[in-house]
């Protein structure tokens, strides 16, 4: 097999697609409905921070996914992102988190704004990586992809505060309008009623603030 083959298997009806582990992630070893929407070789790229899969936890976590679905699992993703917070040793509260009150305070304290980098990237990444390898999202990963894509205007214009110099700001500016665009065309067909239904699930307002520091994740101010 040519290394820029697609790996394929399937579980049920469902065909799945895997990077060669040598090569990478890869337009031509993705599912054809998350290469059309992913265009642009930079949705594949491993060096920047910014891409999906640029960062340690995004690019950690399709590993791991492929790993998942290799092992035909019939779980929902939603147990496989369960599973791997519980291993990383973050905590699930506020990955759907929305309220500006709520997110400019995480913001604020150093430890807590890395764990919520963290999660934003995870959750993007997830989302991301099942269409990559399946071709579609379940409606409870597309909803907290976008909840941390909705964070974005938050950070950024916390960042612009408490980090003035940071040279970078344009880039990752850029990269959030690209991620968002695509999470929009990934969209499942389910309602939106549904969507907020799932939101509405996840989110509890009485979780503590209070999370543990989280792991191989760098500096915002580093890319």
């Amino acid at each position: 097999m040519s290394k820029k083959a697609a790996r394929t298997g399937k579980t049920s009806s469902t065909r799945h697609y895997f990077d060669d582990p040598d090569d990478g992630p890869s337009k031509t070893t993705s599912h054809p409905t998350f290469a059309a929407i992913c265009k642009p070789a930079w949705f594949y790229d491993c060096g920047d921070d910014f891409a999906p899969f640029g960062n340690a936890a995004g690019n950690d976590l399709l590993g791991n996914l492929e790993d998942w679905y290799r092992g035909k699992s019939r779980k929902q993703a939603w147990s496989f992102l369960e599973d791997l917070l519980e291993s990383w040793e973050l905590p699930i509260a506020h990955i759907a988190e929305t309220r500006s009150s709520v997110v400019k305070k995480l913001l604020r304290d150093s430890e807590q704004e890395r764990v919520l980098q963290q999660l934003d990237q995870i959750a993007i990444a997830l989302a991301f990586g099942q269409c990559k390898i399946t071709g579609a999202v379940d409606d409870d990963i597309h909803a907290i992809a976008i909840a941390a894509s909705d964070r974005q205007a938050l950070v950024r214009e916390h960042e612009r505060v408490a980090y003035p110099k940071w040279p970078h700001a344009r880039a990752k500016a850029t990269a959030d309008k690209r991620i968002r665009a695509a999470l929009d065309a990934m969209r499942p067909s389910s309602s939106a009623q549904l969507a907020i239904g799932v939101l509405v699930r996840i989110i509890d307002p009485a979780a503590k603030a209070t999370v543990p520091m989280r792991r191989n994740v760098s500096s915002r101010r580093t890319p």
